[in-house]
């Protein structure tokens, strides 16, 4: 499933790394897994040291400032 609005398409599987609005100027960011996507939500799979997901962020479309995505 494609996500539509970037440069560069956004599929399900893509790693990325998302800002958004009200996590603060010193922020990293949520960096992880795109695992789903409805019309108003975006589902990112968190990592742990192991390398499995340990968690879901679900993250409103209307607040993701940017999204950083790998080029290779």
């Amino acid at each position: 499933m494609m996500i539509k609005q970037s440069l560069r398409p956004l599929y399900i599987g893509d790693v990325v790394t998302v800002y958004t609005t009200g996590i603060g100027p010193g922020s990293q960011g949520l960096t992880g897994i795109i695992v789903q996507k409805t019309d108003k939500y975006l589902y990112l799979g968190l990592f742990s040291a192991q390398k499995k997901i340990t968690a879901i962020a679900t993250i409103p479309f209307v607040h993701i400032t940017t999204i950083i995505q790998r080029l290779s």
